[in-house]
């Protein structure tokens, strides 16, 4: 039998043998998505979903590497969208456009995507938030998309941000520029565990703009993940009005179905 090091080191290096062979199939999948014939983009497709299989976020099953979702989540989940209006504590009132309620097979899929480090998934819903923002409003309008900004210790534990890994995707899919506008200046308790109100004393004054001058006058776009009582976002949107920005809308994943007083 191998020592350890030797068997740990052969699997390093089959690992990036694969990895690399994977990215290199997916480079010949994007050029020929419009250049290959039929028989040839099925045989890579089929392929890669072999090598590199591909879950239905909402109940795990594989799907082909290039699904949004299954067949029967597509037909049993309702992503056509949900607007809601709000008002910051200044009363300044903002819209935000949902995909999904925030609920079942949905809800557990946004848990794994922020916890159990299922950022594959990000792809197919910053996907679906593109198609359902293009549905119902003028994305061109907008001159800048960013996100609501997490502190340094969560980024740390987490490994990424998802709410800005949803906008960075998102920018691509409705060719409107990513750009961070926003910075986390105090540590606040967890949101989920606060009742309605106490979730808005804990967003206050939490946020800062990095830097005012470049937002001035700019059409915003802000990205998160699910929005409950709305609190995060009314903190964020108070702080880009404050550097004068003309036109703010709001876009999320998921929309609590909890009805906090």
């Amino acid at each position: 039998m191998a020592p350890p090091d030797v068997l740990k080191n052969f699997n390093k290096i089959r690992y990036l043998i694969v990895k690399k062979f994977t990215f290199t199939l997916i480079s010949f999948l994007n050029y020929f998505k419009n250049e290959g014939n039929i028989l040839f983009k099925s045989f890579l497709s089929n392929l890669l979903h072999t090598l590199y299989p591909n879950q239905c976020p909402y109940c795990e099953i594989g799907i082909k590497y290039n699904m949004l979702f299954c067949s029967d989540c597509e037909k049993n989940l309702n992503y056509d969208g949900y607007v809601k209006e709000f008002k910051t504590r200044l009363n300044q009132n903002f819209a935000c456009l949902s995909v999904f309620k925030y609920e079942g097979n949905v809800k557990n899929a946004v848990l794994r995507y922020k916890f159990a480090k299922r950022r594959d998934y990000g792809e197919k819903f910053s996907k679906l938030m593109a198609n359902c923002l293009n549905k119902k409003i003028n994305t061109a309008n907008f001159d800048i998309i960013t996100s609501v900004p997490m502190d340094k210790i969560k980024i740390k534990k987490r490994g990424y941000n998802q709410s800005q890994e949803l906008a960075e995707k998102l920018s691509k899919f409705i060719n409107v520029k990513y750009k961070q506008t926003i910075r986390k200046i105090k540590k606040n308790s967890e949101q989920h565990t606060l009742s309605g109100k106490d979730r808005r004393k804990n967003c206050r004054g939490i946020y800062e703009i990095i830097d005012p001058s470049f937002i001035k006058n700019k059409k915003i776009l802000i990205c998160d993940d699910v929005v409950t009582t709305g609190s995060t976002l009314s903190e964020c949107i108070i702080s880009l009005k404050r550097a004068q920005i003309t036109e703010v809308f709001c876009v999320t994943l998921a929309i609590s179905t909890i009805d906090f007083k």
